[in-house]
């Protein structure tokens, strides 16, 4: 999923054309492991 998003350096939050957001609102990823994601990332420190 990661090569279908439309920016290399897509936060796979917001970014428009992001595949893993869009795997995640239809069901193909599990919204629960998503979410999980984003929460992870938000805690890590910003490089």
């Amino acid at each position: 999923l990661l090569e279908q998003c439309k920016f290399s350096d897509c936060r796979h939050d917001l970014d428009k054309g992001c595949a893993v957001r869009l795997a995640a609102e239809t069901g193909d990823i599990s919204m629960q492991r998503y979410q999980r994601f984003l929460k992870l990332r938000a805690k890590m420190p910003t490089l």
